[in-house]
């Protein structure tokens, strides 16, 4: 441990792991004490059936070979099982606490275990510290000493005086259930035994602060205090507001014909939500998706508005009908120091002045109709891929009270960056650009009146354009500030946008060289290089290194399939999964494709894995969805699902086929055929146009 002085002056030092003696002190003869103590009755009682358990699982653990905990060592630090040495510490093989974390997580997962691995460790102390491990036997006089050392004594408390571990954990486990037979409590006895155990197990549950004999026992790792897992946590709020299309923000705000709520707005609805659910002034908006429009058209609306807390804020959702519009995650806290924009040097090199007033023609050409209370628009500046835009809030909203982001004045700051390509919106084919995503929102102080916007273009393609936009007041401090503002096209002539899915005739790729992973039925499929794993009711290694047995939804048994197949350096290019190609085979693939894929879960380097169903079954869509999800979460783990009809299925070279599979996340063989799922966008069908604000599927 080191301390740097901000004088210069500097600190260290180093601490040695304290390790047991080797040989624990003889015990002293007759019965021990053994007390414990707990906020509660309730808790008390939990506290007694933990260590209960604990000491009976000691006493009856079978130890656990150095081997196993060898193999999931190495498989975890990807080094070979043979040159991996007992007795040298992990963080010098290259564990770090996230590996630490996660052979923690596979050992608990086999043995039952309750304890953790560090970095510091060696091969042999955890398996020391399994269960049944090599450390020495629990006795009694370890567990007495232990739990009257370092613990501070609560209100509700006992003592047992007990002559060896058996009584001892007979004791407890009936205390734990409600048998106080064998148990002084607190309050509750108050005749005084006659020997020397009684006594000081008397005095301890009185309170009385107790002397005990010198020590004969050892501290050992016993189960800790049961907490109550009461929650104590953020309750989800919904606050619903009710658009009857008489607003300002709707009546002065039509999109292609509609009115619109705009952007800006939501991003005001969720500001307060999160404001009065957190009781402190938001400062942050981060990760902003504005996924749906709300529109209003002869119906009333109800906007539901979320808040659920998370790790440092909340995220806000919004939707309407129960279909989701947008979401955000807000944080409190103390306002940041406002940034300043020089306006005279921003001027100087915008020097292209242009009136608003043909801005707002173009816009509404477009099908963007801005009534009063939105334009707010007075001059732009111009100048290659910048603007500067003088804001003025309309004389009937100056009224308004409560916004920190005013509607009016924040989304006049948007119609601003039309400028920043020189490219404002016309009618006709030209595209219009509205807001569909903003990296962070960076809230300083309540935007004011009068001020201006300064839009610097960050990037642009065909359909996406991107900037960064501030508000300042008359005299350039920054008030808000949008970051990553994002902007996609939708195209003139505003309507639905209707998308059909095709199976797209493609060629196969190269088949992969190397060991191929095949989960099959039996051992039609399998040849020289394919190693076979067939469902069973557990693991067992039929033939080292060609066929295993597994129980397909046990991730502890697909995992000791990986780990032995790394332990022999034969690891698969391609996982192979056809269980659902055998006749009368279960339809619920996800059962197993679960525990296959966290077994199979952060490869090193890029690992398909196929799953192949029969073409037409239940399971296509949902399997599909399953694969694109992993693909984003596991960049390294290529899920692919494969429909095959008869002819496909029953080609011998399927495994070799399909082990090249990997770039498309949806493929088809239909015979000889390879196809690949593609969307694309097609005319509206005559007569099934979606009723207004209803999504397509």
């Amino acid at each position: 441990m080191s301390s740097f002085g901000a004088g210069g002056a500097n600190a260290h030092v180093v601490v040695e792991e304290w390790a047991p003696a080797a040989t624990a002190p003889p015990p002293a003869p007759g019965p021990q004490v053994v007390v414990l103590s707990a906020r509660t009755e309730e808790r008390l009682r939990a506290y007694a059936g933990r260590l209960a358990d604990h000491l009976r699982d000691a006493g009856t653990a079978q130890p656990v070979p150095v081997d196993e905990v060898r193999s999931v060592v190495a498989d975890v630090l990807g080094l070979p099982t043979d040159e991996l040495p007992d007795d040298e510490p992990l963080d010098e093989l290259g564990a770090d606490p996230v590996t630490a974390a996660e052979i923690t997580g596979r050992l608990r997962s086999r043995y039952g275990w309750t304890g953790a691995v560090r970095p510091a460790d060696t091969v042999r102390a955890v398996t020391d510290r399994l269960p049944g491990g090599g450390a020495p036997p629990i006795r009694l006089a370890d567990v007495a000493y232990t739990v009257r050392t370092g613990r501070e004594p609560m209100a509700e408390r006992l003592a047992v005086v007990a002559g060896d571990l058996a009584a001892l954990v007979e004791t407890l486990a009936g205390f734990a259930t409600g048998d106080d037979t064998g148990v002084l409590r607190s309050g509750r006895d108050t005749a005084v035994p006659g020997d020397e155990p009684g006594r000081l197990a008397h005095a301890w549950v009185a309170g009385q602060d107790v002397e005990w004999p010198a020590p004969t026992g050892r501290l050992i790792s016993l189960p800790t205090y049961p907490f109550a897992e009461t929650r104590c946590w953020f309750e989800e709020v919904d606050a619903p507001i009710e658009l009857t299309g008489r607003e300002f923000v709707l009546t002065d705000h039509v999109v292609a014909g509609r009115p619109t709520v705009p952007a800006v707005a939501l991003l005001e609805i969720a500001r307060r939500a999160a404001e009065v659910a957190g009781d402190a002034p938001v400062r942050r908006l981060r990760d902003v998706v504005l996924a749906r429009p709300v529109q209003v058209d002869s119906a009333p609306v109800s906007v539901h508005t979320t808040v659920r807390a998370t790790d440092g804020g909340f995220r806000v959702q919004w939707e309407t009908d129960g279909a989701p519009c947008g979401r955000l995650d807000a944080e409190t806290g103390v306002a940041p120091e406002p940034g300043r924009v020089d306006l005279d040097e921003v001027r100087a090199r915008c020097a292209d002045r242009r009136d608003s007033a043909s801005y707002y023609a173009a816009f509404d050409a477009a099908g963007l109709r801005y009534g009063p209370s939105f334009r707010t628009l007075r001059e732009l500046r111009c100048g290659p891929g910048e603007v500067l835009a003088r804001l003025e809030l309309p004389e009937p909203r100056r009224a308004d009270t409560g916004y920190h982001l005013h509607p009016s004045l924040l989304d006049g700051a948007l119609q601003a960056v039309a400028g920043a390509w020189d490219e404002p919106p016309a009618a006709g084919g030209t595209p219009v650009y509205v807001p569909f995503a903003v990296a962070e929102v960076v809230l300083a102080g309540p935007t004011p009146q009068t001020g201006y916007a300064h839009v610097i273009a960050r990037g642009r393609t065909r359909t996406e354009r991107r900037y960064d936009v501030r508000v300042t007041d008359e005299h350039g401090a920054v008030r808000v500030e949008l970051r990553g503002l994002a902007l996609r096209a939708v195209p003139a002539g505003d309507g639905p946008l209707f998308f059909a899915g095709d199976w797209v005739t493609a060629s196969a790729p190269e088949p992969r060289t190397g060991p191929i992973l095949l989960l099959d039925h039996d051992r039609r499929r399998v040849e020289p290089g394919i190693v076979l794993v067939r469902p069973g009711d557990r693991y067992r290694e039929v033939v080292a290194g060609a066929e295993y047995e597994v129980d397909p939804r046990s991730v502890d048994d697909h995992s000791r399939v990986r780990e032995a197949l790394s332990a022999r350096g034969d690891d698969p290019v391609a996982v192979l999964h056809l269980w659902s190609l055998a006749p009368g085979a279960h339809t619920d693939p996800l059962g197993s494709l679960l525990p296959l894929t966290q077994a199979w879960a952060r490869p090193r380097t890029p690992l398909p894995l196929v799953h192949a169903h029969p073409a037409g079954s239940p399971e296509d869509a949902a399997t599909a969805g399953f694969a694109r999800t992993v693909r984003q979460e596991q960049p390294n783990l290529a899920f692919v699902t494969v429909r095959l009809d008869d002819d496909a299925a029953a080609d011998p070279g399927l495994p070799r086929r399909l082990g090249g599979e990997g770039g498309e996340a949806e493929v088809s063989y239909l015979g000889a055929r390879r196809a690949v799922w593609r969307w694309h966008e097609v005319t509206a069908p005559v007569g099934h146009e979606p009723r207004p604000g209803r999504c397509v599927w």
